[in-house]
């Protein structure tokens, strides 16, 4: 009797690549998560902060190569919404002194950027600020001065200081996030290959060349454009204009992710497959007061979340190894009394299911902590899905 052999189609090296890069940056969240965690058991003024710190923004960098090494057209597609840009730049501010070691001056200024809203992803544009402010590091050694200033470049193109000629009726508000240093600088013949991939000015062996091609790819994205100006010997500021828009008709208060919420005694149904990312979500929401089923896959997930007191009010769903046909599973989650939300995960904004509804959330991997406990606490302010239905 002759067995028949079943042959597959091996993967093409770019299919490898996008695999590796999707578990490196799976082991990356659970080492991001883990410091997270780590920093919010310690005293506010303890000294590991720091260090913990500085692992989270090397965990952020290395998230900029895994993102980088799929290439040009293969990258992530951001997953854009209306951000305060303020905001967002205010929320760097620790990430960034901490980089600086105490060594550097660090100058954060957005108060002509108040008010400033564009669309955009918050993950993709944080981490070109610290690709950028990890550059102007290296440029400056053990001593300097790093400014970050975010301002409103008007519609008669003033206010950007870059010697335009004259006002320009047709130009759109725009923002300018300008990032100066006053390092070394770089050679004039150097700055025009400065974000062409795998380019360095650093000595060969110590740098990548993806950074500020990253950058230049992110602003791109974004529908905006950076600049440089930089002179040896008298430092380099980078200028990324974007876009901006209306702010949302009504804006949603910022969800705190500490403890102290209504409905903090509630159940969360947790379901990823995956074990280390598994246990790091489990348990950063037990950290934060949430009682927490964390199951490896659907099965029976709705007969254990019925039988758990106190109820189930939001479910964790990482959709990236679901099965796309068992949309039934869904369905029976949506059908436990009292569920009020579903917080999908997902590598890409793509790959989210096309069973998720309105009042649902979505949260691209890989996230931090906070991102996650904020997810959840919004899923907690919508009403049950027997309520809304269908929301």
């Amino acid at each position: 009797m002759q067995t028949k052999r079943h042959w597959t189609e091996p993967p093409t090296p770019r299919t490898r690549l996008a695999r590796l890069s999707h578990d490196v940056d799976n082991l990356l969240m659970v080492i991001s998560g883990h410091a997270e965690l780590a920093r919010h058991a310690l005293p506010a003024d303890h000294t590991a902060r720091n260090s913990i710190d500085l692992i989270t923004i090397a965990v952020e960098l290395a998230r900029t190569l895994t993102d980088a090494s799929l290439g040009p057209g293969r990258r992530k597609a951001p997953a854009h919404s209306r951000l305060d840009l303020s905001q967002l730049v205010a929320d760097s501010a620790q990430l960034i002194r901490g980089m600086m070691r105490d060594l550097i001056e660090v100058e954060i200024d957005t108060t002509a950027g108040a008010g400033l809203w564009i669309e955009g992803d918050a993950t993709q544009l944080l981490r070109a600020l610290l690709n950028l402010a990890d550059n102007a590091r290296y440029a400056m050694g053990d001593s300097g001065r790093l400014s970050i200033l975010l301002r409103s470049k008007n519609p008669t193109g003033n206010g950007s200081g870059n010697g335009s000629s004259g006002p320009d009726d047709t130009a759109e508000p725009a923002a300018e996030l300008v990032v100066a240093d006053t390092g070394v600088g770089i050679p004039e013949e150097e700055q025009t290959r400065l974000f062409e991939p795998f380019f360095s000015t650093k000595s060969s062996g110590t740098r990548h060349g993806l950074g500020l091609w990253q950058v230049h790819e992110v602003v791109s994205e974004h529908g905006g454009t950076i600049d440089v100006w930089s002179r040896s010997g008298c430092g380099t500021k980078f200028t990324i204009t974007l876009p901006t828009c209306a702010p949302p008709e009504s804006i949603e208060p910022r969800v705190s992710s500490e403890p102290g919420l209504p409905e903090r005694s509630a159940s969360v149904l947790v379901i990823e497959p995956d074990d280390e990312d598994r246990r790091v979500i489990a348990a950063s929401l037990r950290s934060a007061g949430y009682h927490v089923i964390a199951l490896a896959d659907h099965r029976h997930a709705r007969r254990r979340a019925l039988s758990r007191s106190p109820i189930v009010r939001s479910a964790i769903v990482d959709v990236d190894q679901m099965d796309p046909a068992r949309t039934h599973d869904l369905n029976e989650l949506r059908d436990i009394q009292g569920l009020r939300g579903i917080v999908f995960l997902a590598s890409d904004p793509s790959a989210s299911s096309s069973e998720q509804r309105p009042c649902d959330q979505l949260l691209i991997k890989p996230f931090r902590v906070d991102a996650l406990r904020s997810a959840v606490a919004r899923s907690l302010l919508e009403p049950t899905y027997e309520d809304s239905h269908p929301c």
